[in-house]
């Protein structure tokens, strides 16, 4: 499980395209994680999407995980 190994951030992902952001990173914490808050009410279920930015797409290349 994504979540015990790396954390609850393996579980937000960029919204795809039609979608929009319903949680921002907020603060860098002193461990080197950050903190995420909602942008709206989100409903149980419902997948969590925070903009990843810009330069995140820039410098990803051609790297794929499968």
């Amino acid at each position: 499980d994504a979540a015990r190994i790396r954390g609850i951030m393996a579980m937000v992902n960029h919204p795809p395209k039609g979608k929009r952001p319903n949680v921002q990173f907020v603060g860098r914490r002193k461990d080197g994680g950050v903190n995420v808050e909602a942008l709206r009410k989100i409903y149980h279920g419902e997948e969590l999407y925070v903009s990843y930015g810009r330069e995140y797409f820039r410098h990803l290349g051609r790297h794929w995980t499968l």
